[in-house]
């Protein structure tokens, strides 16, 4: 197949954007509608050697745990052991619900600045279709 090279290339192209990371901290979030995509993405994504990613949608940074003081210092020792190797060059998590939330923008800026953050959109019709499939057919 002619478009796996291809595709390989994209995807080292994208892990050598998180070779600045510093290091201890998710540094990329796939984000988006549902039925957009993420969970290709995510698992996409997962299986290249240098990315290493925890369960998809773990919901951290949208739960209620989070202070509203942003000069409190948070442990984050928990949700960093859902990742099996935090010092890989790309640690990835995706939950959908990200993109929706307004608390999480800033939650994950104070999180990590310099993540890279993924959204995933789709055409109305065809994520409706898609839904729709998924729940009746």
């Amino acid at each position: 197949c002619k478009a796996a090279p291809r595709s390989a290339k994209s995807l080292v192209r994208v892990v050598n954007l998180f070779h600045h990371r510093s290091h201890m901290k998710v540094n990329a979030f796939i984000m988006g509608a549902q039925k957009g995509g993420t969970t290709a993405l995510f698992e996409f994504l997962a299986s290249h050697s240098e990315i290493s990613a925890g369960k998809k949608e773990p919901h951290y940074f949208d739960s209620g745990e989070f202070p509203k003081d942003s000069n409190k210092r948070m442990d984050h020792s928990e949700y960093h052991a859902r990742f099996p190797q935090m010092d890989s060059p790309c640690c990835l998590e995706a939950t959908p619900i990200y993109m929706y939330w307004r608390p999480v923008r800033d939650r994950l800026y104070r999180y990590n600045p310099e993540a890279k953050l993924i959204f995933l959109l789709r055409r109305p019709w065809d994520r409706a279709h898609s839904h729709w499939r998924m729940n009746v057919a």
